[in-house]
């Protein structure tokens, strides 16, 4: 069994998926998954009331957590107040 590189998981494709769909030139079936600042934070102000991590959320929303993150980060700059912190990270103990 070998492990899969999600690193295009923004297309919701794996690495072997990926290189297939750009050499045979159908990467434009798999548009990239982005969200408004505005969608973003208000789902993230349902999954935060449902008890998710802003980990879990990011999973859930099939963005990696940086990106969730940077987007959460940005929005609390600006103001935006569903931009506030969800469950505590649980730690491995």
């Amino acid at each position: 069994m070998f492990a899969l590189d999600w690193s295009h998981v923004g297309r919701g494709l794996c690495d072997p998926c990926y290189r297939w769909c750009r050499a045979a030139g159908e990467l434009i079936d798999y548009e990239p998954v982005r969200y408004s600042r505005d969608e973003l934070m208000a789902e993230w102000e349902l999954l935060r009331l449902e008890g998710y991590s802003k980990r879990q959320a990011a999973a859930r929303l099939d963005v990696t957590f940086e990106a969730f993150d940077r987007a959460f980060h940005r929005a609390r700059a600006a103001g935006d107040p569903r931009a506030v912190p969800g469950v505590p990270e649980r730690t491995a103990s």
